[in-house]
Order: C-alpha cells, then sequence, then structure tokens
C-alpha cells in the first residue's frame, strides 16, 4: 500500500519505507520509488513537506489504493507486528528451547525486527529480549510515568506502547502467563525496590491503587492487603474498605469474604456502641443480642480470636484493633455496672424479681408435674457456657422449657449468691437455719436417688475450679468437664419420671494485665488500724469484731477518694441488702472492684464485682416432652433511614428457640441470609437497593422459613421504612446537571 503524506506539521513520523520530498531531486526519486513499490505491492510513504510540491503527484492519487492524508498535527508512529504469529509467542518459543541460537536470531530479526528496529539491540539475547517484553507487559497497567520509574530505560518507552495497546499480546501473555512465574518473580523484584518512588505505595490504597495496578505481582496484593486492613485499627471507613475489597477480589482474583465479614461485623458493633440504654431490658438485649455473640468464651463466638485468625493469615497488625474491641466491651460494662449498682435495690426488690432469690419460686409452676426434680448447681456457671450445656442437654433428649436470665446478688460470690438462691431470701435476711427453699436431699452421684424424695440437690463445683486457676482457658475443657458429671445422671436415671432444674450462683470475667490494681498498700493500712479483711476475687469486705465510730469516719473519708473501687459503707448496706452486722462481726465496707479491675492475679477470670459476665446467670428447666415452638417475631431496628448506596436496615429475629436451616428473604430486594443453626436472638444488617430519587415509604414482605423439632415452619411479615431525601446526593446531582449544561 502506498501513502502520500502531505506533512504540514513537519513533524511526521514513520516505521515504513519511505522518500521524504523537500526538493526537485527527491521529488525524482519518490516517483521512481512509487512504481517499484506499487508493483511489487509493498509498503511505501511519500513525505512532502513542502507545499509547492503538493501538486506534483496529483497522478498518483488517482491510482487504485493510494492513501493521500494531510497531516497537521505530529502523530505518534503507528506500529504493527508484521507476522501472523504473536511476536511474544515466538519469543516464548525460543525461550523453551532453553537458549536462543544464532539461527533463532537470525529468524527473529528477519521474521519481526526488520521494520522496527527499537525492539531490538545486538547485544540482547532472546532470553534478555523475553525478560523485557514480559516485564512491558507486566507492567502495561501502569501509566507511562510508573513503567518509566519502575525499568528506568527510556529506549522501552516505543515498545510499552505497543504492549500497552495490543489486545492480541496481552492474550498471549494471559495463556502462557503460569510459564513466566520466573519473570513475574523479576518483575515484583523490580517493583519492591522501586515502590517507594511511586506515589501508589506511599498513600491508602483507594479506587485509583486498584484502576492502576497491574494484579499479578506478588507486591501488589500484599501491599493492598496489609494497607487496607490495617485500617481497620482506625475503627472508620467500613463502607469504603468494603467496596474496595470487593473490586480487589476480580483484580486478585482472591475471596476477601473473612474481612468482609469482619467488617460487617465491625460495623455493627460501632452502631450498637453508644445506643442509649436505660432500663435492664436494654442491656439484657445487648447481651444477648451482641455481646454473647462477640465476646463469649467459645472461640468462633469471640471477634477477637478472629481479629488474632485475620492477623495471621494476611500478616497483618491489628493491635489497635482488638484494644479497640476490648474497650468497647469495658465501656459497656461500665455503663451496666453504673446502672446495676444504681437500680440493685429495685431489681432485686419482691415486686421485680429479678434476682436469685426468686430464681427457684419462679420455676415451680412448671415442676407441678407428678415428677421428682433433680436440682444440679452448676458454681460459676457463665451464660455462653450455659447455651453449651442446654445444646448439650437437647442431645440427650432434654428440652428446655425454661431459659431465664436471673441477676447475681453484690457480691457476686458463691459464700453469698448461693444461700440467696437456695434459701429464697435476701443475704441480710437470711438465718443460719435457713437452708433450701424447699425440702431436698444433697446427692453426690445417682446411687444416692432414692423413692423417698422428690427433690434432689448436686453441685458440681469443678468449673469455678477452672476459671480461677487455668489461663488460656478453652470452652472444650469446660465442656468436658460438666460432661463428665451430666452423663452420670442423665444415662440411668428415666426421664419420663424426672424434671432437671440447672442453676448456678454468678458468673466470671476475663482479667487482663493492664487492670490489675494491687491492694496490698490498703491491706496494709487497714491491718495496722486493727480491721480484719475477707476477700475473693473482685470483692473485699472491711470488718471488726467492735465497731469505732471515728475510724469509720476517717476511713470513710480515704476510701471514698479512691477510684479503683465501689463503696458500700454503713449508711448504704441496706440497700444492697448486706448486713451491717453478722456472726459477732461489725462491717464496716463492702468494697467491689470498677471497670474490670482487680486485686489479686490468679487464673485468667474471676469474680466478685459488677459485669455483664458476673450478674447475668442462667436458670433453666429441662423435661423430656416436646417443647412448644415459641413464635418467632422479626422486628425492625431501622425505621428511617436517608437514600443512598450505603442505605441498609437492621432487623432483630426474637427467637426463644433452636432451630435449624433459617433462611430470611426480602422479597423485592432479592436479599437472603441462611443460618444453619439459630440458638436465641439474631441481629442482621441489610443492605437496601432503591432507586436515588425514592423518598417516602418503602415496604417490603419478608419471609422467614426454618426447621423446629424436624418440622418444616414457614412464616411472612410486611416491614415499613420511611426513606428521607439524601441532601447530600440531591446537592451533587444538581451541580452535575448544572456543570452539563455549560
Amino acid at each position: 500500500m502506498i501513502k502520500i503524506i502531505k506533512d504540514i506539521s513537519k513533524q511526521y513520523e514513520t516505521n515504513s519505507s519511505f522518500v521524504k520530498v523537500e526538493n526537485l531531486k527527491s521529488y525524482f526519486e519518490a516517483r521512481k520509488k512509487f512504481f517499484e513499490n506499487y508493483k511489487e505491492n509493498r509498503e511505501f510513504e511519500i513525505i512532502i513537506t513542502k507545499k509547492p510540491f503538493f501538486p506534483y503527484f496529483l497522478d498518483f492519487e488517482n491510482y487504485n489504493g493510494v492513501v493521500v492524508k494531510e497531516i497537521l498535527e505530529a502523530e505518534e508512529p503507528k506500529v504493527i507486528l508484521g507476522s501472523s504469529e504473536n511476536i511474544f509467542t515466538f519469543l516464548l518459543n525460543c525461550l523453551k528451547k532453553l537458549e536462543g541460537t544464532k539461527k533463532d536470531m537470525e529468524m527473529l530479526e528477519r521474521e519481526y525486527l526488520q521494520k522496527y528496529k527499537f525492539l531490538f539491540k545486538e547485544e540482547q539475547s532472546i532470553d534478555n529480549l523475553i525478560e523485557t517484553l514480559v516485564k512491558i507487559i507486566v507492567f502495561s497497567n501502569y501509566r507511562e510515568y510508573n513503567f518509566n520509574l519502575l525499568l528506568d530505560n527510556n529506549s522501552l518507552e516505543e515498545m510499552y506502547k505497543i504492549a500497552k495497546e495490543d489486545k492480541k499480546l496481552k492474550e498471549s501473555y494471559e495463556v502462557e502467563k503460569d510459564n513466566l512465574s520466573k519473570y513475574l518473580l523479576k518483575c515484583n523484584e523490580i517493583l519492591i525496590e522501586n515502590s517507594r518512588k511511586i506515589q501508589l505505595f506511599n498513600e491508602t490504597p483507594t479506587e485509583k491503587y486498584l484502576e492502576e495496578i497491574n494484579g499479578s505481582l506478588d507486591f501488589e496484593r500484599k501491599y493492598f492487603i496489609t494497607k487496607t486492613v490495617e485500617r481497620l485499627n482506625k475503627l472508620k471507613d467500613y463502607d469504603e474498605i468494603k467496596i474496595n475489597l470487593l473490586k480487589a477480589e476480580k483484580i486478585f482474583n482472591l475471596n476477601f469474604s473473612d474481612i468482609i465479614e469482619l467488617i460487617d461485623n465491625l460495623s455493627l458493633l460501632e452502631k450498637y456502641r453508644k445506643k442509649e440504654k436505660n432500663s435492664l431490658n436494654d442491656f439484657k438485649e445487648y447481651f444477648l443480642e451482641v455481646y454473647l455473640k462477640y465476646n463469649s468464651i467459645s472461640s468462633d463466638k469471640n471477634i477477637e480470636n478472629y481479629i488474632s485468625e485475620i492477623e495471621n493469615r494476611y500478616n497483618v497488625n491489628l493491635l489497635s484493633l482488638k484494644k479497640s474491641i476490648r474497650n468497647i466491651w469495658k465501656e459497656n460494662n461500665r455503663l451496666f455496672e453504673e446502672f446495676y449498682l444504681k437500680n440493685y435495690f429495685i431489681l432485686y426488690s419482691s415486686f421485680e424479681k429479678k434476682g436469685l432469690d426468686y430464681a427457684i419460686e419462679n420455676s415451680f409452676s412448671l415442676l407441678n408435674n407428678n415428677k421428682k426434680n433433680i436440682y444440679i448447681f452448676i458454681d460459676c456457671l457463665r451464660y455462653d457456657i450455659w447455651l453449651g450445656i442446654k445444646k448439650y442437654m437437647q442431645e440427650k433428649g432434654w428440652n428446655c422449657h425454661l431459659d431465664k436470665i436471673v441477676l447475681s446478688a453484690i457480691p457476686t460470690v458463691t459464700s453469698y449468691c448461693k444461700k440467696i438462691l437456695y434459701t429464697g431470701k435476701k443475704f441480710n435476711q437470711i438465718e443460719n437455719k435457713d437452708y433450701f427453699k424447699v425440702n431436698i436431699k444433697n446427692i453426690s452421684n445417682f446411687e444416692d436417688i432414692d423413692s423417698t424424695n422428690s427433690n434432689f440437690l448436686l453441685e458440681i463445683l469443678d468449673i469455678d475450679s477452672l476459671f480461677h486457676t487455668i489461663t488460656d482457658l478453652k470452652e472444650e475443657v469446660i465442656k468436658k468437664q460438666y460432661e463428665i458429671k451430666l452423663e452420670k445422671i442423665l444415662s440411668k436415671i428415666d426421664k419420663e419420671n424426672y424434671n432437671i432444674i440447672i442453676m448456678t450462683d454468678h458468673g466470671a470475667m476475663k482479667l487482663y494485665k493492664e487492670d490489675f490494681s494491687s491492694f496490698n498498700n490498703y491491706k496494709n493500712l487497714l491491718l495496722a488500724k486493727g480491721l480484719e479483711i475477707e476477700n475473693h476475687g473482685r470483692y473485699i469486705k472491711i470488718y471488726s469484731r467492735y465497731f469505732d465510730n471515728e475510724l469509720y469516719k476517717e476511713l470513710n473519708d480515704y476510701l471514698n477518694n479512691v477510684e479503683d473501687f465501689y463503696v458500700i459503707n454503713r449508711d448504704h448496706m441496706n440497700e444492697y441488702y448486706l448486713p451491717i452486722a453478722e456472726n459477732s462481726v461489725e462491717n464496716y465496707f463492702y468494697l467491689i472492684y470498677k471497670y474490670g479491675k482487680y486485686p489479686k492475679i490468679t487464673g485468667e477470670y474471676n469474680h466478685g464485682g459488677i459485669s455483664y459476665e458476673e450478674v447475668f446467670v442462667p436458670y433453666g428447666v429441662f423435661k423430656s416432652e416436646v417443647k412448644e415452638l415459641i413464635p418467632i417475631t422479626l422486628e425492625l431496628k431501622t425505621t428511617e433511614l436517608k437514600n443512598s448506596i450505603k442505605s441498609e436496615i437492621v432487623i432483630l429475629i426474637n427467637n426463644s428457640n433452636i432451630v435449624q436451616n433459617l433462611k430470611i428473604k426480602l422479597k423485592y430486594q432479592e436479599f437472603e441470609k441462611e443460618y444453619e443453626e439459630l440458638e436465641g436472638n439474631k441481629l442482621i444488617q441489610i443492605p437496601l437497593k432503591l432507586d436515588d430519587n425514592f423518598v417516602g415509604e418503602y415496604i417490603d414482605i419478608a419471609e422467614v422459613e426454618y426447621t423446629f423439632e424436624g418440622r418444616k415452619e414457614s412464616f411472612k411479615t410486611s416491614i415499613s421504612i420511611n426513606i428521607l431525601r439524601n441532601q447530600k446526593v440531591a446537592i451533587n446531582k444538581k451541580l452535575k446537571q448544572s456543570r452539563s449544561l455549560l
């Protein structure tokens, strides 16, 4: 093909054979070359740089196949690989022969490089040439500026432009990529060495980062994962991080579902972190719906463990995030203990009946079925351990007919709480002769059960000692202990003739080194003044055989200025149902350590204070009869929200059963989520896909189906949300419209 180029720009360049017409001599040469090339049907260009010569070639313009073009501005040379076989494939074939031969080099030059001298240098081996080409293709996703920084060779710029634009070249590279791993490693080394020069690798990886990287190199992936995941330490920008992760999954061909799940959980925690709590039910709801789901002794329900797994899996540092999570639990426990202390007298009243003293009495109606009752007392039974026991009992054919949270007493120690539970009285109302609310026989094993009694008491005390002594205590260890004890009873009794009641006195909270606060200085001072001390975990009692009013006033002033603990003095003991005098001694003060602090290092857990884990304890009744299904309901926690791409609602699944294969769907949102097993309530976040302009009441149909006791159940309910206009989105839209008019 012959081209006649009228080069007005005087800057036109080409990779074809050409004659530049600048004078009469070059004019005649061009005419001669025209006929030679036209006859052989070869590529040839006549470049005319002076206007007076334009008309001299009008006769050629009428020839078939001649292209005439005016160049007003300079253009980049168009490079087309001259063979039907891709140059990349050819080079790869040479590479597979381990080294290029002289014959290979001659063929390469003859077939590919004659017209494109810039692709080849005499000193290059085929190995070097393919390495260069692979680098160019790998880095072709980077902008020219970044590419030049990485390879530091301006002579390769023309080749880079070919690699960047040539689809066939890229497709060939993708097919053979696995065979080029050693060159990818070299490219990765170059990137590591030069990454600091590039702005992309000196800032938080965002959408811009994902658009400019290649996606094939380890360093890109590691940099993205490290920088992105460690952003979670700041407890913000969850939506942006999640969007980037979803985009990165496609670029790196990886699955980041574990990190995305963590982000969803963190988002939920943040949403409920500062939610106002004014009643016991508010605190219970938080404890059951959030606290237990993410802060359990069970490893699969502990967000700190989950964070540690992600740290190990991706080699990232999330120490600040774990500290922040711990602070969230501490802050919520602080709010709870202040509420509990302030409202204790009311909560423990005969009107509220929330405390341990009413636990047994409140279960009598369920036990009125002409069966014998086995009361099993498990010392220090945390509510999360109780959930495991409830499941174990269910597997053994015992259905839980009562699952109740009762409030442990102040202080949360066995010597006080067990007496309150057994007698059904406030501690300062218990007399020495009081023992158990019903006529009962203590047993240590099945052989002690006889036909003359209707009520039996078995005490399991091992778990408390585990919490007090073992560090890094695992759920499996506790599970083994209670299963051994329960099995001895369950395997031998006729369950058709018995009810089983499982109860406890208190729970235990996890201790952290930073919360240790030695009591030695206070202890030495008190002992020096002739006072005595009773201590168990996070509770301390100060007493004496004789009461000294002056000393009491002195110590009262002193202790009230100490920040480590709550001080219950003689003026307020009645409010906490604590005796001022007992067993011939005078009580001066009860000290309850605040905010997770503790005075003595033992195991990893302790009790005696006020926290969710110490105070909220279970009381349950088990029978052989199949438990009736308590209807499951949905409660919409989000009733109003602004319209945006990040719009989402929170729904609480109110559930008092153990159900399997629960599936929830939103009909018009195409949302579906499934839980293999669901015990208790569950909070779920659901993203809403709304039209940008939608404002007003949004109505959808929630469909729920599940399996209970082998039976399939389902129900539908409507949900209604008030969608508000998002002013920010509306303003941005107006700005775009106004710009488009300009």
